[in-house]
């Protein structure tokens, strides 16, 4: 869901498991708003698009464009300004090639997908060995969960398969605090600090709510 605060949990997740000292690769793949010029600056001469562009692809291109954010940390997007728009239409031939690669380059990977309807958004889910949903807390957010599972169930699909898990986010501090979804979830508390962290680049920055570091380190736990 739009708004759901997905970077801000993908961000707070990825900076958890790398405490632990496992190296984690954080791919933003919104090219529509690139989260990236909001979390931090961004000096690096590749992105994300030149990546799936690229006629040839290596490691050391990859590592041009990570920009590291600790010891086991770094993160791959967009550029400032940047768009789908400056670049060839992205093949499932790139996206394969892109995902085969940094497929070593890390112990966890994380993207954070705006689009789940584009070829790079598809070939991530079959993939990946768990797939979060971020919404919130209100009636409309409900509503999609439970259209998407309806949509599911007429198409034979399971309700909710074992790798799928739904995060519950009180990021605009919504006023419905218990959701039965019926299936795993994770219920992240409203942070002020986080929500405004976007104009202060600060995102990174470990979180002082205790709740909201207990339900992060219990969603790890489900991955």
């Amino acid at each position: 869901m739009p708004n759901s605060g997905k970077t801000t949990t993908a961000t707070q997740l990825g900076k958890y498991i790398s405490t632990l000292g496992h190296s984690v690769l954080l791919v933003f793949c919104d090219a529509n708003l690139p989260p990236k010029e909001y979390l931090m600056a961004d000096n690096e001469d590749v992105s994300l698009g030149s990546i799936l562009s690229a006629p040839e692809l290596s490691e050391k291109m990859i590592l041009k464009a990570t920009t590291p954010i600790n010891e086991h940390l770094g993160v791959i997007g967009y550029k400032k300004g940047e768009m789908v728009s400056d670049y060839p239409h992205v093949t499932e031939i790139a996206v394969t090639r892109f995902l085969e690669k940094i497929s070593n380059m890390a112990d966890y990977i994380l993207f954070d997908v705006q689009n789940t309807n584009d070829v790079f958004s598809k070939k991530i889910e079959e993939v990946t060995s768990a797939t979060l949903t971020v919404i919130n807390p209100n009636i409309k957010s409900i509503a999609y969960i439970n259209k998407k599972n309806i949509s599911n169930l007429s198409k034979g699909i399971s309700l909710i398969s074992a790798r799928d898990i739904v995060v519950i986010n009180d990021y605009k501090k919504g006023d419905i605090t218990e959701i039965d979804m019926r299936q795993k979830n994770i219920t992240l508390p409203h942070d002020k600090d986080l929500k405004n962290a976007f104009e202060t680049m600060e995102l990174f920055k470990p979180t002082k709510n205790k709740n909201y570091t207990k339900e992060i380190k219990k969603l790890f736990g489900l991955l």
